[in-house]
């Protein structure tokens, strides 16, 4: 028995068809669906497409990252292609952990701090300099 759904005239239905899994093909990845719309929402539609090609991979897969490759999946230029890895190093999606070596964080991770922090301690004045300060009058 076919289940009713309730339409509106603004609305269209949309049936989805994937493929077999048992043919050899590659199967689909697992992507987690809020991380996919925080994505989607802090991203650059470019840089999104992006995004979606490191995604694609299973949690602890490595590789060596192909510019060309990433722009012909992705269907991106040299020029976006560098400024998509930018954004994403820039809002935590790629973290460098060593010389060329990065991680893939699929929701945006907190890097810590590399420049290390200056703190001034003011020391206060000593008494003895106080009492030979005279009071001036402009």
């Amino acid at each position: 028995m076919k289940e009713t759904k309730t339409m509106y005239e603004n609305q269209r239905s949309i049936t989805t068809h994937k493929e077999n899994h048992d043919n050899g093909k590659r199967k689909f990845g697992v992507l987690d669906l809020e991380a996919m719309e925080i994505a989607m929402q802090t991203l650059k539609p470019t840089t999104y497409k992006v995004w979606s090609y490191f995604d694609k991979n299973q949690s602890g897969y490595e590789f060596a990252l192909s510019r060309v490759a990433v722009m012909r999946f992705c269907r991106v230029s040299n020029d976006t292609y560098h400024k998509a890895i930018r954004e994403l190093i820039e809002t935590g999606y790629l973290v460098e952990t060593g010389a060329n070596q990065f991680d893939f964080y699929e929701i945006p991770h907190e890097q810590e701090e590399t420049k290390p922090r200056i703190t001034i301690k003011k020391k206060p004045c000593p008494p003895s300099i106080l009492n030979e300060i005279e009071e001036v009058d402009y």
